[in-house]
């Protein structure tokens, strides 16, 4: 009699015990499911270009919370992010590059949601060293309206916080430009202002950095010139020069 009673208490407890892990497990997944800035919309294939690499949910949660607010701006009927099932990276453009030099990760892709007709240029940016977040460029996370040409489903009158922010401004649209040495963002503290990074390679730095650099700064005004006709004595241009190292 007292071992079946002791089997009975051991069983309740066992099942009370299961039910508590339960519980716990499902509080966890709600908890690091749901996006810690509100209602977002969801990218569903991101995860898939992810796999293998450094994340940082805090900033997939920011941009996916950006992509909800940017659609909404852009629709006469808000929606609700849970609604949208089909947001994609496109094929092909999504990157994730790491710059050592200055521990900066930074993801860049196109999204598409076919449901409303909508695509936009998505990009964020983290760092692994607090020490580092002021190497982070102004405009380097976020979701912005892609040129037309770029447009899947055609043109839908684009606006984004950027556009809101400098609506005149004609090279937003071009903005963020990179290239493996060449890093160019709109200065958000000045009116007409330019923040370039310029790196050098191990290359450059063996044979003679300052004609490196001297080029790399030609090809920013070429650049320039090339989108639109857009003249470089038009623009304040702050360049910040990242030597490669040779160790």
């Amino acid at each position: 009699m007292q071992n079946d009673q002791a089997k009975r208490v051991f069983i309740i407890a066992l099942t009370a015990f299961i039910g508590l892990l339960i519980i716990a497990a499902a509080i966890y997944l709600y908890v690091t499911s749901k996006n810690q800035y509100g209602d977002a919309i969801k990218i569903q294939n991101l995860g898939s270009y992810t796999a293998g690499k450094p994340v940082n949910k805090e900033r997939v949660d920011f941009v996916q919370h950006d992509l909800f607010n940017t659609v909404n701006k852009n629709l006469d009927k808000p929606v609700k992010g849970s609604s949208v099932k089909d947001a994609l990276v496109r094929d092909g453009t999504f990157s994730q590059t790491y710059n050592d030099k200055v521990d900066v990760y930074t993801v860049k892709f196109i999204v598409d949601i076919a449901s409303l007709k909508q695509s936009y240029d998505v990009s964020y940016q983290w760092v692994e060293s607090g020490d580092s977040y002021q190497k982070l460029d102004e405009y380097g996370t976020g979701v912005r309206c892609l040129p037309k040409d770029k447009l899947k489903f055609g043109d839908f009158n684009c606006k984004d916080m950027f556009t809101q922010l400098q609506p005149t401004e004609p090279l937003l649209q071009h903005l963020p430009y990179t290239t493996p040495n060449i890093d160019v963002v709109l200065d958000p503290r000045a009116e007409k202002t330019l923040s370039v990074t310029i790196q050098t390679s191990a290359a450059d730095e063996r044979t003679d950095p300052d004609a490196a650099i001297a080029l790399y700064k030609s090809q920013v005004n070429s650049w320039l010139r090339s989108v639109g006709g857009v003249d470089p004595s038009d623009y304040t241009i702050r360049y910040d020069i990242v030597h490669a190292s040779l160790y």
